[in-house]
């Protein structure tokens, strides 16, 4: 996001009290809360490893089976 985008002018609100023209900045302004509501994304990446057999292709072309071999997560299979 660029600057100007993520700028957040302080006004007055309708009922007297200060806040950002648009919390555009996700209520967080120089790693400090600024009063507004907080808002924040989270992703999670899925395992890199699953327990189940998966075709594949060798670096000769033919087809193969890639399967995981040791300890991995209990919730990844």
């Amino acid at each position: 996001m660029p600057g100007h985008a993520h700028n957040d002018p302080f006004v007055r609100r309708p009922n007297g009290r200060l806040g950002t023209a648009t919390n555009h900045s996700g209520g967080v302004q120089g790693g400090i809360s600024n009063g507004e509501t907080i808002y924040f994304r989270v992703a999670f990446k899925p395992p890199a490893t699953i327990g189940r057999p998966q075709t594949t292709a060798r670096f000769d072309g033919a087809t193969a089976v890639l399967e995981a071999k040791g300890a991995r997560p209990p919730s990844s299979a």
